[in-house]
């Protein structure tokens, strides 16, 4: 799927996680309307800092009463700069008002864990068993340890970040799965709407990579050919967006990514059930089909397909 374009993710993940009036009313109102109108963007004390462009760096503020109100005021090597209330008044996001949003139809028991970095969901049926849902917000070194000590017991529970950046790094941290929500939230009007069948086939894959069965599944022969007819699949696809891509650029005057079908729906053209297409993705021999998924979901990488023969059938 690809990432949404919207900045609440990485602005989720810093200290303050609040954005300014000017940022809420005028830069991303589109964007961020949809939040404010939830009341998950709630109004919070003045920005103690600004960062200068001229001066490439950062400055306290300094907040002094006048006439007409109180306003702030930075100095530094490019003068003093008096800051409208805009540019000083924040709206803070409700880490908790957002949860009960995003994961609304679950089990929600929402409450902070580690900090205000590390909080519990609640719990969700997701392949038959009810799972645990986590959630961390960014990565900050006075809390880190507690964290990985916190979810070091907790294998089968899913964990959620905001942003593919900081789910990279919670990955290499702790054995539970962990998706960024950047990833996983439907393309719709609002930032509230999870696609809950990417999220159960990515905890199916990651349960059966984790497992270590005492037999193997099926035979060898089999799951090569089905492994094969997988690749064969994800080939044609691919052959079809570069066409899609160029053609787009050419037309639209931006090249556009033919979606990647579901993995539910690769089992249907490949004639297999979904069990079949987890175990051939996790198989040990299939590096060359996981790598085909993953450029099926890169625009810059289909685009290089162009002229390739070996991608076509």
């Amino acid at each position: 799927m690809p990432v949404a374009t919207n900045p609440l993710w990485r602005r989720w993940e810093v200290d303050s996680a609040s954005f300014s009036a000017d940022e809420v009313m005028k830069r991303w109102a589109s964007t961020l309307a949809p939040l404010h109108s939830a009341g998950v963007l709630r109004p919070t004390v003045s920005a103690i800092d600004w960062w200068c462009d001229e001066c490439c760096e950062s400055h306290l503020i300094e907040y002094h009463d006048s006439p007409n109100g109180k306003f702030g005021f930075v100095v530094g090597d490019c003068g003093v700069t008096r800051l409208k209330r805009s540019q000083t008044d924040q709206f803070q996001i409700d880490t908790e008002r957002l949860l009960g949003l995003l994961f609304a139809g679950s089990r929600l028991s929402i409450q902070p864990s580690v900090s205000d970095r590390l909080w519990n969901i609640g719990r969700r049926t997701i392949g038959s068993h009810s799972r645990g849902l986590r959630f961390v917000r960014g990565i900050s070194p006075r809390v880190n340890n507690g964290i990985v000590e916190t979810l070091r017991s907790q294998p089968k529970a899913i964990l959620f970040t905001p942003s593919v950046g900081c789910a990279s790094y919670w990955k290499r941290q702790v054995p539970c799965l962990v998706l960024a929500l950047e990833e996983v939230v439907n393309s719709t009007s609002t930032p509230f709407n999870l696609n809950w069948e990417s999220i159960g086939e990515s905890f199916e894959m990651h349960t059966h990579v984790d497992s270590k069965p005492s037999k193997p599944r099926q035979k060898r022969g089999s799951r090569t050919a089905k492994i094969e007819r997988l690749r064969d699949e994800l080939k044609r696809h691919l052959a079809s967006a570069a066409d899609h891509a160029v053609a787009t650029a050419d037309s639209e005057g931006c090249a556009a990514l033919l979606p990647r079908p579901s993995k539910t729906e690769l089992a249907k053209l490949a004639g297999m059930s979904k069990s079949d297409v987890t175990r051939c993705f996790t198989d040990s021999t299939a590096s060359e089909l996981r790598l085909l998924w993953d450029t099926a979901d890169n625009l810059e990488a289909v685009l290089r397909l162009r002229g390739r023969p070996v991608w076509s059938k």
